[in-house]
């Protein structure tokens, strides 16, 4: 994932401070200065994210040795070695444990988490009337995402980084500070605008093939999801803009096969489901397994919340199967797909590439759970839909037998 360039921020004085202007709180102004400068918290926060980097590729060291080790006792072992490799498989299991301890050690207690969400949506409805008010239309012009960042307990507002520089950074945050709640705690970053993980022919050249969908009559190329059901109607879940505007078309194979048909999308301005429904009267066509994982059973369904800090493993046609951190939750991202925008998604490390819309998200070191359906990307990492609201927008139940 590309860096972002630390650019001169203006630098809020301490008369500034005093005045109660800026969203500061606490006793005194020069440590509130220190701690609570929006403008001095546009960070890169390098080593926040080495950190993570370092910590997912040890996961996924450990969880590549595991897998090698579950392979080799399938494959037939003396009793020796069936022996030394069930001692290691103990020892990997109590390693990728303490680390998943360790990260839920950062965990946002939940009474602040809660507070956060609060003070996000407030900003946001206040960002987006202000727009339809035509007033202080300047700042979402800017604004790419608003979500609540795990490592810093803050709200982070992404900002568009080929407008915003550092002429004018000033001036986006004083817009920025007017609407948000004067005790939140807040800090802005640079990105990109996100983009859609679906991709056409000429953007996406699979890397691990067999999980591959396409809408036909122009849709995109995405991926399987999970089997879910309303009533008897069996169908499986992706994202909602691999079929925006295509109820009722044939949804294919690569080979062009038939396998479903659109019978409820999700894609629209300010939509908590960026999700589709595919029904099928073929219930082989999916099952309860990750795709080509082959070793992660889905088991039950979490929420949005229970995900910080949790270790998940996302598949997809394109990129395969990878692992990740969770980093952000509650986050909505705006600009998306340039005139849509979606919330609650939530963000993490995993690598998504285009044409992996769609593909299932599930939690790595415990049992599996589900957790979403990977739905699209910017400079801060890559995000996904959670379950909660898969189920709650598209009406179904996940099928897991």
């Amino acid at each position: 994932m590309a860096v972002a360039a630390v650019l001169p921020f203006g630098t809020l004085s301490y008369a500034e401070a005093a005045s109660g202007d800026a969203p500061f709180s606490g006793t005194n102004p020069a440590e509130a200065l220190e701690d609570r400068n929006p403008r001095e918290k546009t960070l890169e926060r390098a080593q926040e994210k080495e950190d993570l980097t370092l910590t997912l590729k040890k996961i996924t060291e450990l969880d590549a040795e595991e897998k090698d080790l579950q392979e080799k006792l399938k494959a037939g072992a003396d009793e020796s070695e069936r022996k030394r490799f069930g001692e290691r498989i103990g020892e990997i299991k109590s390693e990728l444990d303490e680390i998943e301890r360790s990260n839920h050690d950062k965990d946002i207690p939940r009474a602040k988490l809660d507070k956060l969400a609060a003070q996000r949506n407030a900003f946001e409805e206040n960002l987006l009337n202000s727009t339809n008010a035509g007033n202080n239309t300047h700042a979402i012009k800017f604004v790419t995402s608003i979500g609540i960042d795990i490592a810093s307990q803050e709200i982070q507002i992404g900002l568009n980084k080929d407008i915003a520089n550092s002429t004018n950074i000033d001036q986006i945050v004083d817009e920025l500070k007017e609407m948000m709640p004067h005790d939140a705690d807040w800090h802005v970053v640079y990105s990109t605008v996100a983009e859609p993980l679906a991709c056409d022919q000429t953007r996406c050249t699979p890397i691990i093939g067999g999980n591959h969908i396409i809408v036909t009559g122009g849709g995109e190329h995405c991926s399987f999801g999970f089997q879910a059901k309303k009533g008897s109607l069996l169908g499986w879940i992706t994202a909602g803009h691999c079929a925006d505007g295509k109820l009722g078309r044939t949804v294919t194979d690569s080979s062009g096969a038939s396998i479903g048909t659109v019978h409820t999308e999700k894609f629209y301005w300010g939509t908590y489901c960026d999700c589709a429904w595919i029904t099928t009267i073929d219930p082989s066509v999916v099952d309860n397994k990750v795709f080509a994982a082959g070793i992660h059973t889905i088991t039950k369904t979490t929420t949005a919340h229970q995900q910080q800090n949790d270790s998940i493993l996302k598949t997809g046609y394109a990129g395969g199967a990878d692992n990740g951190i969770v980093s952000a939750v509650d986050v909505t991202v705006i600009h998306f797909w340039e005139d849509e925008y979606v919330r609650g998604l939530v963000r993490s490390n995993a690598v998504f590439e285009h044409g992996d819309s769609g593909g299932t998200v599930v939690e790595l070191t415990d049992n599996g759970d589900l957790y979403g359906i990977a739905t699209t990307y910017d400079w801060w990492g890559r995000y996904h839909t959670p379950i909660n609201q898969i189920t709650s927008e598209m009406g179904v139940t996940p099928v897991f037998d």
